[in-house]
């Protein structure tokens, strides 16, 4: 294998698929205090192939609306600024990574998949727990795992062995890379990000979704990822009845993150069931 590359040398290799422009656009608006609906619906409609796939997505089962919509402008103002702008972030990140084709074989879910699964359930727990903002919490949902993204670019083959094509999960992964490659994915991925100049709140969910405990107080925003995250990892399969079977295998989901959340197993049996459903009705939308 060849040498470990640096934090540095990974963040600006050009193995890694940049950034979107676009994204790189609609965090920079957002960030904007002045930025309005209007602003945002004209930044997205710039771009034929995102306004065609967020119509498609916003008047889908999923959403449920009433009466179709027909523009990125009505989409704004009948979901929100923020919802609007989370789901067409996350539509060009599902590009980036198809380029690069982040799958770790067909005995497991790609990065993506997995990706879009904790974002929508990140987005109903908070919603639920009142433990964050729903639109944030989906996009760092989306965002979680993208320090994978880069080591599987660089160390395809090392890191697919490395975290046993995706079995090895949570700290114990973590701990693998900070051994193998000297920092976590965590870690990597907060670095991204900051590159990328997204808003703070974003970059500490995805730095801490592995560790939501900051000086012994519980990072509530942060215990929300961590949460959907290892609901997701242990969603085996659906009974007759269509609810998800939770089979636990790590130490993903800790006591002090269960009870900051105030979750009961038929919450998260619950949650996560409605989750999944949503996300088959949006899969394929993603494409």
């Amino acid at each position: 294998m060849a040498a470990t590359l640096s934090e540095s040398e990974l963040l600006n290799s050009n193995k890694l698929p940049p950034c979107p422009a676009i994204v790189v656009g609609l965090i920079q608006a957002l960030q904007q205090t002045d930025t309005t609906i209007s602003d945002i619906a004209r930044f997205i409609s710039a771009d034929a192939s995102l306004t065609m796939r967020l119509l498609k997505v916003v008047n889908s089962a999923y959403y449920g609306l009433a009466r179709k919509v027909n523009s990125v402008d009505e989409a704004a103002f009948r979901l929100g600024l923020k919802e609007v702008w989370a789901l067409a972030v996350s539509l060009k990140l599902s590009e980036m990574h198809t380029k690069a084709q982040t799958s770790w074989g067909s005995d497991k879910e790609d990065l993506w998949q997995h990706a879009l699964k904790v974002g929508l359930l990140a987005k109903q727990i908070a919603r639920e727990r009142r433990s964050g903002k729903p639109d944030e919490l989906f996009t760092a949902g989306v965002l979680h795992d993208m320090g994978k993204l880069a080591f599987l670019c660089h160390y395809t083959d090392k890191y697919r062995a490395l975290t046993n094509k995706g079995v090895l999960i949570g700290p114990a992964l973590e701990s693998e890379e900070q051994k193998a490659l000297t920092l976590s994915h965590s870690q990597l991925g907060a670095q991204m990000m900051r590159r990328w100049e997204l808003p703070d709140v974003l970059v500490k969910m995805v730095e801490r979704h592995h560790q939501p405990m900051v000086h012994g107080s519980f990072d509530a925003a942060a215990g929300t990822l961590c949460a959907a995250d290892a609901l997701i990892h242990a969603a085996q399969m659906q009974s007759a009845e269509g609810l998800v079977r939770l089979e636990f295998k790590d130490t993903l989901l800790t006591k002090e993150v269960a009870q900051g959340l105030n979750l009961s197993a038929p919450d998260c049996v619950r949650m996560t069931t409605d989750a999944l459903k949503g996300y088959a009705e949006l899969e394929g939308l993603f494409k």
